[in-house]
């Protein structure tokens, strides 16, 4: 065969895949192979080397060597049957020669020595030729003799760097020279040793690494990892290690094989990822919000809350979410056989597992029944009260505290935190439904965790419709928490998602759940064993004994391999922990869809792939109720015993069956399928235990079903809302009055309500504002108070409440309040001061000590109101001194309000006087005209300047010198439009619109009885004489009510 048709058939050969099969690995060690040997020891003549055949025909061989240094000639011998004789005595210049009339096809066999003047070497390696007719392959490997004969070269390398270069010959009577599965046609394509099982010296065979490991026959590092260490070449990590050749980091979780094994000396496993691990743990129980809203306007009437407390936190609550996914549907599979006492369990469970891609797990908590029952009567009050005529429920939230762990020894920056709330599906109880995801706040830069490292209390909320946050309060058990997405980043920045997608898909997931507390979750290589070539993924039995060192024993359930005992080598327990029907146990393997785990697989043949994920989950039901003790923690009840509350029904009936609800008309909230508590006999504490419930068909959690008034113990028809002995209670009457002096904002409610069955309960008062007050010790004839934080309109409303529940029709009230906080700017009680009580620290100052005096107010209290300009006869008030106040910038804009008292002095109200306006005549009130402003004498007017002219309003009558009068100014803008109202008294007095543009200027302080603002120094201007009370800046437009209660009431009364 010519070297053409050899390289094209080896080429298509190698194109094809795999160049020969081996059922196993094997390790052969190195024989001689006629490769160059070492050195003789000193005094002794070296061997020839190199001693090759160099061509061949039909009927002669030609051999060569390389010169050996001093040979004075050489003896070339051939074997002739079983003895060697000498056919040649090369020359010492001679490094070839030709031994011809041959017969073809026959092995020849030679060997050559050298002579010096020290006497003769040692011989050569033998070498074998064959004389053969051109083209000639007398062993049908592909290679023609000639070829094989002539030999090629071989490199020996380590992590791709070349080691040492030597030529090698192939016997053209055998197909496979070194006999190691290969042929000397493959050998040739990949340049190993036709002679040598095991070209690289690794440990390998050449056959193994190319058919087995995919792993480089040339190549003793294939991976690169072993940086120069003979521990990491491909044979140790194959037979030592366990580890791929082929991969220089064999569980895919940054860290290379030779970190894990020699730099870190074993303390990381090589086969087990050593990823990021977290913990996500309720440390604030859930609380659930309902609320009950009119129909009419869906304000709020009252929000209810359920607030859950943790239980007692033990050996079930470390399942994972996913586990606790996993127990449910087993359960729902298999809980008929653990109750019946089957002695094992295999693999047919695995119906619904996703494959985990993250890094964290979850652990589950129970709620005390204490807590449960509240929450279930939580939610029956809020049905009931929505129940009333004009009111309906309307939304809710759910809010829990989380916290997250770090549990591994990594450390890292976590942040972007989204929480999946789920809960059991009560029609299908193997099936758990999304509630809704929840982004607890962790802060723009996340927290760092260290090893151990864990985040404060991470508050959580998430909105739910009405009928969901009821469904939650009435079995809070059913929820589940697990983590939805995160971010981690390394101290580089980088984000660990990028590492787990090369973690996953190089590992999958093994989770042990022991039910004693102790938890196993390790991601183990699946990448090393290959066949054909492909990686064929990794045995579970593998990944137990040799991997992760846990021993375990097998038995037989229908003819089916199931496991039994496993070793357990945790905090918890150390020992083998044993399933049977002793406790009603089994063990069950539930794997992910992608494993395609058939049904009655046995158990050591379960093979894990990558992205794979099993669950080794051990299950128990002690007391065969076919509740599983994982359930039973969550619902508070005892594995021991079946019917944990004694009420005649089993728990896991309880639990997960329940009955139908129908009433005979119609009733809020029916009908419905209802659930009562396992862990209390009497939930509703009505005097029905829960089998009686059932056996009547009424609400387990709802002391009257039909909520006719009657409890269902008492009702001759629990079931028929128009069958009963109570009748709602009535409210005969209720009214509401708005402020009282000193609290404006004070709203007092009167009222009287009856009922004929004398058995009245209490009135409760939604006051619309979020505040809820309630009377039960005389509720017939109730009064109540409340006081409001901010002036508004708000909507009343009252319900009187029996003792068995049943509420009257609501009344509504609507009240206007005014708080007179709410958008003070400026107040100026101007009681001998210009001292500023809004508590924004405007203090004004007063000016013409001279002709400022203290006075007497409107309830003829001394010194609390301001006298300008007026004689005493204690000091003279003339033409060179003037008596005002000036403030200082009050940063007021449109809108807003000016209130305030006003008693001018007897015969000197007909002039022009400044009362109180903006330096720059923006706004002003006055008595007659000033700057501009026109007006009447003796009566009070207002004015805005603008664009369009004065804004103005005059009042149509004086102001009294004989009393103290109230005025108020208010300026509204709507649109282009401004609009002046002016208030005597708490009355209209008028009021005007313009469209143009009235604006306050945004620097200059208000002036108060001289529009200078007084002075020592002049007479002043425009000077107002008389008395001053109560001025009052509002950044807002005053409602029609306001200025009225305003009139009427005071914050700051005086003594």
């Amino acid at each position: 065969m010519n070297r053409n048709v050899l390289t094209t058939l080896l080429t298509a050969t190698l194109s094809l895949g795999l160049l020969g099969a081996c059922s196993s690995p094997s390790v052969v060690p190195p024989k001689d192979t006629g490769s160059p040997s070492g050195p003789d020891q000193p005094g002794t003549v070296s061997a020839p080397v190199n001693f090759k055949v160099q061509a061949a025909d039909a009927s002669s061989v030609t051999l060569g060597w390389d010169a050996v240094r001093g040979a004075t000639g050489y003896v070339l011998e051939r074997k002739a049957a079983q003895e060697y004789a000498a056919i040649a005595t090369p020359g010492a210049a001679d490094t070839s020669y030709t031994d011809t009339g041959l017969t073809p096809g026959v092995t020849y066999t030679y060997r050559l020595k050298a002579r010096t003047a020290a006497g003769e070497s040692t011989y050569s390696a033998e070498i074998k030729g064959v004389a053969s007719v051109a083209g000639t392959d007398s062993d049908s490997d592909g290679i023609s003799d000639a070829d094989e004969q002539t030999g090629y070269d071989v490199t020996i390398k380590e992590a791709g760097t070349e080691k040492r270069t030597y030529h090698v010959t192939s016997d053209p009577s055998k197909a496979d020279t070194d006999g190691d599965g290969l042929t000397d046609a493959q050998e040739r394509a990949l340049f190993t040793d036709p002679g040598k099982r095991d070209t690289d010296d690794d440990g390998l065979n050449d056959a193994d690494e190319v058919n087995v490991w995919a792993s480089k026959p040339a190549d003793r590092d294939s991976d690169s990892d072993a940086q120069g260490n003979p521990l990491l070449f491909d044979g140790s990590e194959v037979n030592t290690y366990g580890t791929s050749p082929t991969l220089a980091d064999t569980d895919g979780d940054k860290y290379s094989d030779y970190t894990e094994i020699i730099d870190r000396g074993g303390r990381y496993n090589p086969l087990i990822a050593n990823t990021p691990r977290l913990e996500l743990s309720q440390v604030t129980a859930p609380s659930i919000e309902l609320n009950v809203v009119r129909t009419s306007d869906n304000t709020v009437v009252k929000s209810h809350t359920a607030s859950l407390q943790l239980g007692q936190q033990d050996s079930r609550s470390a399942t994972d979410a996913q586990t606790q996914r996993v127990t449910a549907d087993v359960s729902a599979t298999v809980g008929a056989e653990i109750s019946g006492g089957t002695d094992g369990f295999n693999a047919k469970a695995s119906a619904s597992v996703t494959v985990s891609a993250g890094y964290g797990y979850e652990k589950s908590a129970s709620y005390t029944t204490g807590s449960v029952r509240s929450s279930q009567q939580t939610s029956e009050e809020a049905l009931s009260e929505s129940a009333s005529q004009g009111t309906t429920l309307s939304g809710g939230k759910l809010n829990v505290g989380f916290k997250v762990k770090n549990t591994g020894d990594i450390s890292f920056n976590f942040k972007d935190l989204t929480v999946t709330a789920l809960r059991r599906d009560p029609a299908n109880p193997a099936n758990y439904l999304v509630v809704g995801n929840m982004t607890p706040a962790l802060g723009a830069g996340g927290v760092v965790l260290s090893n151990g490292g864990s985040t404060g209390t991470l508050a959580a909320s998430l909105d739910l419709p009405a009928d969901l946050a009821l469904s939650l309060m009435q079995r809070p058990q059913d929820l589940l928490f697990e983590f939805s997405s995160y971010s981690l980043l390394d101290d580089a920045g980088r984000n660990f998602e990028f590492l787990k997608e090369t973690t996953n898909a190089q590992t999958a997931l093994v989770v042990i759940d022991y039910g004693n507390g102790d938890i196993v979750r390790e991601r183990v290589a699946t990448n090393v064993q290959r066949a054909g070539g492909n990686i064929v993924g990794v045995r579970l039995s593998k990944v137990l004994k040799d991997v992760l060192k846990l021993p375990y024993a097998t038995g037989t359930s229908g003819g089916v391999q199931v496991l039994k005992t496993l070793r357990d080598n945790g905090s918890s327990f150390q020992g083998d922990v044993t399933s049977g029907v002793a406790d009603h146990s089994l063990w069950a393997a539930v794997g992910s869809n992608n494993l395609n785990i058939a049904p009655n697989t046995n158990f050591d043949d379960i093979v894990l792939t990558q992205n794979s994920e099993i669950r080794l989950v051990r299950v128990q039901d002690q007391d065969q109720d076919r509740l599983l003790s994982n359930d039973e923690y969550l619902y508070g009840t005892s594995d021991s015993k079946a019917d944990s509350d004694g009420d005649g029904l089993s728990d896991h009936d309880e639990a997960k069956v329940g009955w139908d609800v129908v009433t005979a008309a119609l009733v809020k909230g029916y009908p419905r399928r209802v659930y009562s508590n396992p862990a209390l006999p009497d939930a509703d504490s009505d005097g029905l235990n829960d089998a009686q419930e059932k056996g009547q068909g009424t609400d387990p959690l709802n002391a009257d079903t039909d909520r006719d008034g009657d409890s269902d113990a008492s009702d001759p028809k629990p079931l028929d809302p128009g069958v009963t002995a109570n009748v709602a209670p009535v409210l005969s009457s209720a009214t509401a009055s708005v402020g009282v002096p000193g609290a404006p904002e004070r709203v007092t409610l009167t009222g009287t309500a009856s009922d004929q069955n004398s058995n009245l309960a209490n009135i409760t008062v939604n006051w619309g504002d979020g505040q809820t007050s309630q009377v039960s010790s005389t509720p017939a004839a109730f009064t109540l108070s409340h006081d409001y934080a901010a002036s508004g309109r708000y909507t009343v409303s009252v319900i009187a409440t029996d003792t068995k529940g049943l509420n009257s029709a609501a009344s509504t009230l609507g009240v206007n309040v005014t708080n007179f906080k709410t958008g003070l700017r400026a107040f100026y009680p101007l009681a001998g001061s210009g001292s500023d009580e809004s508590g924004n620290n405007l203090s004004a100052s007063l000016n013409g000590s001279g002709c400022v005096k203290a006075g007497t107010d409107r309830w003829n209290a001394n010194n609390q109101a301001l006298l300008f300009n007026v004689d005493y006869g204690n000091a003279g008030c003339g033409g060179d001194a003037s008596g005002g106040l000036s403030t200082p910038n009050l940063s007021l804009k449109t809108p807003f309000s000016v209130s305030f008292w006003l008693k001018p002095n007897p015969g000197q109200n007909q002039g022009d006087s400044w009362l109180v306006g903006q330096q720059g005549d923006a706004a002003v009130a006055y008595l007659g005209s000033v700057h501009g402003h026109s007006g009447q004498p003796g009566r009070v007017s207002f004015a805005v300047a603008g664009s369009a002219g004065d804004l103005r309003v005059t009042d149509a009558q004086e102001a009294p010198t004989n009393s103290w009068t109230h005025y108020v100014a208010v300026v509204d803008v709507t649109g282009n439009t401004s609009t002046l109202t002016l208030y005597r008294n708490g009355v209209t007095v008028n009021s005007a619109s313009k469209s143009g543009t009235y604006a306050l200027s945004a620097t200059r302080g208000w002036t108060v009885a001289d529009g200078a603002g007084g002075s020592n120094n002049n007479s002043g201007d425009s000077l107002y004489y008389g008395g001053l009370d109560d001025l009052r800046f509002y950044a807002r437009p005053l409602a029609p009510y306001e200025a009225d209660a305003l009139s009427k009431f005071d914050r700051f009364p005086k003594p």
